[in-house]
C-alpha cells in the first residue's frame, strides 16, 4: 500500500514540474506579411492570398515576403456499374517562399491537402460541389501555411 501511495506522490511530483506549457497562436504569429506574389492557380491564389494578407497589419512585427505556387490536381476517384463517374478527388499542392525584408531566403514549405466530392445529377451541382471542396481545402492550407510560417520565424 505504501509502494502504490509513494508512486502516485512520485508521479504527481514530477508531471506537475515538467515545464511543459501551453503555447497560445496569437502569440506565436508575431510576424507581419509585406507582399505575397503567387503563380499557379488563380481561383486558389486569390482566396489564399486575402486568407493570409489579414496578417499583414501589425508593422511592428518582423516583415516577410512570400512567394506562392499553386497547383490544382483533379482526378476520378470512383466509378459506379455503368462505368460512369461518381467521384472525383482534388488535391491542392502549395510551394511557398519565405523571404526578409531584405530578400534574404528564410524557408521553403510544401504543404499538399487533397479532398473528394460526388458527381452530382446536374453538372451545375458538380461544379458547386467542386468550388465548395475546393474553398475548404483552401481554408485548411491558409491555416497550415501560418503555423507554419510561425513555427518557422519562431525557431530562427
Amino acid at each position: 500500500m505504501i509502494k502504490i501511495i509513494s508512486t502516485i506522490l512520485a508521479a504527481i511530483f514530477i508531471f506537475t514540474g515538467c515545464g511543459f506549457k501551453v503555447i497560445k497562436k496569437s502569440e506565436l504569429i508575431n510576424f507581419s506579411i509585406a507582399e505575397i506574389d503567387t503563380s499557379g492557380d488563380k481561383r486558389i491564389n486569390y482566396k489564399l492570398k486575402n486568407k493570409l494578407l489579414l496578417f499583414s497589419k501589425n508593422k511592428d512585427n518582423k516583415i516577410i515576403y512570400l512567394n506562392i505556387i499553386s497547383e490544382k490536381n483533379k482526378k476520378i476517384k470512383e466509378k459506379n456499374t455503368n462505368n460512369e463517374i461518381s467521384k472525383y478527388e482534388m488535391t491542392i499542392n502549395i510551394s511557398l517562399e519565405i523571404k526578409d525584408d531584405n530578400g534574404k531566403l528564410l524557408d521553403k514549405i510544401s504543404i499538399s491537402e487533397k479532398s473528394e466530392y460526388k458527381v452530382a445529377k446536374y453538372h451545375s451541382t458538380t461544379r458547386k460541389n467542386e468550388k465548395e471542396e475546393e474553398a475548404m481545402l483552401v481554408n485548411i492550407l491558409a491555416n497550415k501555411i501560418l503555423d507554419e510560417i510561425a513555427f518557422k520565424l519562431n525557431d530562427l
